[in-house]
């Protein structure tokens, strides 16, 4: 297994350098039905209280709690005003501070008599009880999911300021299908375009990636500057990267360029450890993915002078063992493991990897 060349950037390296050349986009406003999957540029407030009044959640008669005190079928109370009989959703009157169940009161008497207690806010919802005004629904970069949008909707909020980085994939097929669906789960509006494709797309965009590391290199002569070319990381040792001064460009002020692998394990490696690092940069994205720390049930080899993506699967176990990575492939990553796995590991350059046993923290997929 090879130590890092000299010609080759550590993934660190690399990661520097291409923080330093993205930055979060202009944020702008789109349609709450347009928002989903997309970047909260601000933190989306509710214009109002919800529900504006208190409201019954049963069949029933709007009271004054205090009212029934002590009432029972054999000790009627009576109520100091005129209950009126709501429905489930019907706004309470102003007097009313709770909603008395049907059975537990009776108008046969000529009077209306009480027969059973409440507690003040019992039966009802409470004006602001869902949403106070003002309150927070999605935090500024925050990724607007089905709930945020169902939210946003039930407050009529008509639209959002968001965040939408514009990708542009260069090469078709397997791997750019993929790396344009990974993208649009990030919130990016996506082009694909052939490798053979003529022009210059990159002062309408703020990311391309370039499928097939040949192309990549020829591509990568005509940007003002190589940020490398090579990288020490396993899988994707040919992932590269240039950026070119893009004045015309609606975001950014430099649009940096990612050669990809043509292999899905090199375009794994690649998404994960640098692309959508970036991709969460642009969007001005704050979200984290869950991660797990547990044993590994074997050992986790791995040469030193090379970071490696390590794929897990979790394995629940029984009581007495608990939950446990199990290592599908290191490095040298087939599909079989990217089929089979739910989290990932990066063994660092410096590390010869795990023992078996040893607490791994895996980020899930």
């Amino acid at each position: 297994m090879d130590h890092a060349l000299p010609s080759r950037q550590s993934l660190e390296q690399a990661v520097s350098l291409l923080a330093a050349t993205t930055r979060a986009v202009t944020p702008r406003r789109v349609e709450t039905s347009a928002a989903l999957h997309r970047v909260a540029a601000a933190d989306i407030e509710a214009p109002a209280a919800m529900p504006p009044l208190h409201q019954a959640l049963d069949d029933g008669w709007a009271i004054k709690a205090d009212d029934t005190l002590g009432a029972s079928p054999y000790a009627p109370g009576f109520s100091s005003i005129a209950p009126r009989r709501v429905r489930i959703g019907e706004t309470l009157p102003d007097s009313a501070d709770a909603v008395l169940p049907l059975p537990k009161a009776s108008e046969a008497s000529g009077a209306f008599e009480i027969c059973g207690t409440v507690a003040p806010g019992e039966g009802m919802r409470a004006a602001g009880n869902d949403l106070r005004r003002g309150e927070v629904i999605a935090a500024a970069g925050a990724r607007l999911d089905e709930r945020h949008i169902a939210l946003m909707r039930a407050a009529e909020i008509g639209d959002a300021l968001v965040r939408i980085p514009r990708v542009l994939i260069v090469g078709a097929g397997v791997v750019g299908d993929w790396l344009a669906g990974l993208a649009k789960q990030e919130g990016a509006d996506c082009a694909m375009i052939e490798a053979s494709a003529r022009g210059d797309p990159s002062e309408m965009v703020d990311l391309i990636l370039v499928v097939d590391p040949s192309e990549g290199r020829d591509r990568a002569r005509r940007h003002e500057r190589t940020l490398f070319s090579r990288i020490a990381m396993r899988p994707g040792e040919m992932t590269g990267c240039a950026v070119r001064e893009s004045p015309g460009a609606p975001h950014a002020s430099e649009t940096a360029t990612i050669f990809v692998g043509a292999r899905l394990e090199s375009a794994l490696a690649a998404w994960l450890l640098l692309i959508r690092p970036c991709m969460r940069r642009l969007a001005g994205a704050t979200s984290s993915d869950g991660t797990a720390s547990l044993p590994s049930t074997r050992k986790i080899v791995s040469a030193p002078g090379v970071s490696e993506l390590t794929l897990l699967r979790r394995l629940d176990g029984e009581a007495k063992t608990g939950a446990r990575w199990e290592p599908l492939a290191t490095g040298d990553i087939p599909y079989s493991a990217i089929a089979n796995a739910d989290a990932w590991l990066l063994v660092d350059a410096q590390s010869e990897g795990f023992a078996a046993g040893e607490i791994v923290t895996g980020h899930f997929l």
